[in-house]
This record gives C-alpha cells, sequence and structure tokens, in this order.
C-alpha cells in the first residue's frame, strides 16, 4: 500500500499531454477527484462530478457531471487540459463525443486495490 500512495504523486505530477503541463483537469468520478487531491493535483481541478465533496475543497468546485451524465457543452466551455473519467461510471457515447472535440480522457478504474495499482503503471 505504501507503494501506491507514494507513487500517486509521481504519476499525476508528471501528466502531460502534448508535452505540456496538465493545468486544467476536471474529474468526472468522486475517487478520481480524490485521488487528484492525494497527488497533489486540487490547484489544477477546475470541476469535479457532484458527488465529489471529499476533501471539502471539492465541494467548492463546479459539478459538471452526476449519475444522470456529463455537462459536454459545459465540460467543452472549460477547455479542460485532461479529463479523469470513470468508464464504469460515465457514460460511454458522452465520452466519446468529449474525444471527438479533442478533450484528452484518463480512464480512471479502481475496482481493486491491484486496479488501483495497475493504473499507476
Amino acid at each position: 500500500m505504501n507503494k501506491i500512495c507514494l507513487s500517486l504523486p509521481l504519476f499525476f505530477s508528471s501528466l502531460t499531454m502534448a508535452n505540456e503541463p496538465v493545468e486544467r483537469v476536471i474529474s468526472l468520478a468522486p475517487h478520481a477527484t480524490e485521488i487528484a487531491y492525494a497527488a497533489g493535483l486540487g490547484d489544477k481541478l477546475i470541476a469535479v462530478s457532484e458527488m465529489s465533496d471529499y476533501p471539502k475543497e471539492a465541494g467548492e468546485l463546479e459539478k459538471v457531471s452526476n449519475y444522470q451524465g456529463i455537462k459536454l457543452e459545459r465540460i467543452i466551455a472549460l477547455q479542460p487540459d485532461l479529463v479523469i473519467a470513470w468508464p464504469a461510471g460515465n457514460p460511454a457515447k458522452e465520452l466519446e463525443k468529449l474525444k471527438q472535440f479533442g478533450v484528452p480522457i484518463y480512464y480512471s478504474t479502481t475496482g481493486t486495490l491491484e486496479d488501483i495499482a495497475n493504473n499507476i503503471e
């Protein structure tokens, strides 16, 4: 478990898109929001899912998704460098539309502790 915790900041802090550092991140799942904060990306988050309420600061960010879907137009308007999505919780058709508009998506799957480690790799 310590390896996972120590690796998360390294993983997220090294995220780049097209050789540019990621500055504007949107999380579409509560677990992804928590991992992003734990990794030191809290200051890069510009919007989160409706159920993202931890840490407290996440609750103050704009909400762009919930159990019914995601706010496509709003996400595109926010011009994120990266969207962290959860394949099991975000509609595939809507995520595909985001990709069509050039929005980079990282898919986070965390069903088990092993999945978390695999995502980091």
